[in-house]
């Protein structure tokens, strides 16, 4: 399955949303006098919207990258073939030389990103509202907290079964 995911879908398996995307929002842009937009991402498919409509209609075109692309943690499980490798790769550098702009959530991707564009490179972190968070008190021998996704390479079922041994 990651094989025929990572080889038969480029960028991602929302792919097919592309076409029928960007034939509704040309209409929809022109008509509506639009004349920017924002792709997020992943999934990079959205991205593919944003290269083609930038391609059709010269709008002012801005990514926001969630995540990386090709460097993203999981990219390397996908068993890419030589050939979806390179797809991949031409894909990320036509979006990111195609757009005007660059919205992503770490320094780290802007850096990795400032190798392969010229295109001006913002960084906003993910964040939170505190004024909008219950504060609840905390244990006062210890507390823990996990933000972010449990993915297969962040499965924490060894620490929680090590975690779950001892008595404090």
């Amino acid at each position: 399955m990651l094989w025929i995911r990572g080889n038969l879908f480029i960028p991602d398996a929302r792919i097919f949303w592309v076409k029928p995307s960007v034939n509704f929002l040309k209409k929809y842009l022109q008509e509506n006098e639009i004349d920017t937009v924002i792709t997020t991402g992943p999934p990079h498919s959205l991205h593919l919207i944003g290269l083609q409509l930038k391609k059709d209609l010269n709008i002012n075109w801005i990514t926001d990258f969630r995540d990386p692309w090709t460097t993203i943690g999981y990219h390397k499980q996908l068993k890419l073939s030589n050939w979806a490798s390179k797809t991949h790769k031409k894909l990320e550098n036509e979006v990111l030389n195609s757009c005007d702009s660059i919205i992503v959530t770490s320094e780290n991707t802007k850096k990795e990103f400032e190798v392969i564009t010229k295109q001006p490179i913002e960084v906003i972190t993910n964040g939170y509202d505190v004024e909008k968070i219950i504060k609840k008190p905390l244990d006062t021998k210890f507390t823990l907290a996990h933000i972010g996704s449990f993915l297969s390479e962040r499965n924490p079922e060894i620490f929680m079964a090590i975690f779950s041994r001892i008595s404090y």
